[in-house]
Formats: C-alpha cells, structure tokens, sequence
C-alpha cells in the first residue's frame, strides 16, 4: 500500500512538472512573439508615435534581452519620448551587448549615440546630511521607487519631467517634494529634512513693515516748490568742452596748419631742387662751371628745404594725432545751469595763420 501511495506522488509531481514546463514559452516562441511585436512598435516609430511604441519595444526587450537591435530601437524610441538619461543606458547596454557578440560596427555606433546624449541629459541630486543620514529607519524614495543610499549626494542623471522624492523614518513626519525637471540640459537638487512628529513647522519669516503714506495736502492745496531748489539728488549738468578737449582741439588745429606748411614747403623744396638739378646739367653741358657751382648751391637750398617742410609736416601730424586723443578721450566737465558754449574758427593767409577761440562762461 505505501509502495502504491508512493507510486502514485511521483506520477503526480512529473505531471506536475511537466504541465509547468509547457506553460513556460520556448525560446523560438519567445522569438516569434518578439518579431510580431517589434512589426508593431516599427508601425508606431514610423509614425513618431513614441508613446505607443516604448512600450512594445519594452516588451521585446524583456522578450529577447540579448538582442542588440531591439535595446538601440528603445533607445531612439526614448529620445524620442524625451528620456534621455533612458536612452543613453539602454545604448550602453546595445554597445556592451554588440561588443561580446563581436558586432564592433553596431558597438560602436551605439556607443556614439550614448556619448551624444551627454551633454543633454538633466541631473537631479538628492542630498542626504549627515545627520539625515544617520536617523534610524531612514528611507528615500524617487517616484516611489527606493533610492539607494549610494546615491545619496550623488548627481545622478535622470529622464527629465515631473518626480516625486520622499523621505520617511519611524517619529519623523514625512518629507516630499515634487520637482519638474527639465527634459534637457536640467540640474535640480533637493535636500531631506526631517522633523520630529511633535515638532511645530517652523515659522516663515516675518515680512517688511509696508512703508507710512506720504501725507496727502489739503483739499484745494497745490505744493509749492521750495526755494532754493534742493539739488542734493540732481545729476550734475556737463559739459562736452572740458579743458583738456578745448585744449586737444587747439593742439589739433595747429597741427593741422603745422601739416599743410611742411607739405607746402617740402613741395616747393623738391621743385627747388628738381629745378636746380636741370640747371646744373645745362651748365654741365656747356662747360659752364660757375653756372654748375651756383646749381649745386640751389639744389642743396632745396634739398634741405624739402626735408625741412617734411620734418615740419610730421610733427604737425603728430600733433594732429595727440589731439584727436585727447579729444576723444578727454572727461566732459561739471558746468553750471547757465551752461558753457566755446567756438573755435581756423584761420589761414598767405602771411600768417592761426586760429581765434570764442565761448562763454
């Protein structure tokens, strides 16, 4: 009877065995449902319908997790989504993935696309003090899930959008903030406190006393301005002709008659010597030696003539360049109400120049 008894628990337990192997899918059943839901989640790709695509390739993932195609699908199906910080794992995992199945094309491009998102993706740091740190029973939650407390103080990057971080421990009231990290780009850190349970919340800061009204005048009663104006918080008036400007334009104008004298006469120094030179080769030509001496005499008058109004043009040219800059960079001047007004008129005659100031104080 024990032997029929015991005959019959392992019939039963194979049966059971058996039935349990069969509901489990095989591999090429695994597969097959893979391909038909990948058909489905290229559908929606194709449509830039990411939110209904994510979640088939999902599935295929979970279905074939060591297809190299399927996770670099999900990853440009999450870029599509806006999770980044998804995107660049699940590419991590294709390069990783492609590299051990000697694929270092695929490896390589799913590579470049995670380092791609570098830049772009948002980080979120939870910060832990210390002292948080060592409550008892302490625990942290993002979205519900538990955050490791490696994490903690860690900028960590994370898909952009709404979270939610939690923090509990046994006689401390709750903490939670909910945060909306940006999809790109982002950095947000949050920081747990936590509050015994008997603790009153603390209190905000008391806000700035409001300012007393200006007393109102009588009905029918215009202010009058008080005599002498208070100019205390009146910007002073100035003026553009300050001293050093007045005098940077004095030095400008003589330059510029210094410029057009030494043109004048290095010009008609050079026609003295171009001149006293065709001389000297007429006289040269006839034998004329006196004629040849009273030549070279002209043309050394006109040569040092010449170098003399080019040296003169110089200085004036300088002067004129001394002048621009300290007009241009001269302070304007403090001036009364009444104002200040200069004119400067240039003069040139063929005896003299110079030039006359005119203003008033």
């Amino acid at each position: 009877m024990r032997m029929m008894r015991t005959m019959c628990f392992a019939v039963f337990v194979a049966a059971t065995a058996a039935h349990e192997a069969s509901a489990e899918p095989t591999e090429a059943e695994k597969r097959t449902e893979a391909e038909a839901i990948f058909a489905q989640a290229k559908d929606f790709m194709a449509k830039k319908d990411f939110a209904s695509a994510c979640p088939k390739l999902e599935a295929v993932v979970k279905l074939q997790p060591l297809g190299v195609g399927a996770k670099m699908s999900l990853g440009d199906c999450y870029v599509g989504l806006g999770k980044l910080a998804s995107a660049r794992a699940m590419y991590q995992e294709a390069s990783s993935l492609a590299a051990q199945a000697n694929q270092p094309d695929r490896a390589s491009s799913a590579q470049d696309k995670a380092q791609s998102l570098d830049a772009r993706i948002s980080k979120l740091t939870i910060t832990v003090p210390p002292a948080v740190q060592s409550t008892p029973g302490l625990a942290v939650t993002r979205d519900g899930s538990d955050f490791a407390p490696a994490l903690y103080n860690v900028v960590v990057p994370t898909d952009g959008g709404h979270h939610t971080i939690r923090a509990t421990a046994p006689h401390m009231k709750p903490f939670e903030s909910g945060i909306d990290l940006p999809l790109e780009s982002g950095a947000v850190t949050v920081t747990i406190t936590l509050v015994p349970e008997g603790a009153p919340t603390p209190a905000a800061p008391p806000s700035p006393a409001p300012a007393a009204p200006a007393p109102a005048s009588p009905a029918g009663v215009t202010p009058q301005p008080s005599w002498p104006p208070d100019t205390s918080q009146t910007p002073p008036q100035t003026s553009f002709w300050s001293p050093l400007r007045i005098a940077g334009f004095a030095v400008a104008g003589v330059g510029l008659v210094g410029v057009a004298a030494g043109v004048g006469v290095g010009v008609a120094g050079v026609g003295k010597a171009n001149t006293a030179t065709d001389t000297f080769n007429v006289a040269k030509a006839r034998g004329d030696v006196a004629g040849e001496n009273a030549a070279l005499v002209d043309h050394a008058a006109g040569h040092n003539q010449g170098v003399g109004g080019w040296i003169t043009a110089g200085i004036g040219g300088a002067a004129v360049i001394s002048g621009v800059f300290m007009i241009a960079f001269a302070p304007r001047r403090v001036v009364a109400q009444t104002g200040t007004s200069f004119l400067i008129t240039p003069w040139v005659d063929p005896f003299s120049k110079g030039m006359v100031l005119r203003g008033s104080f």
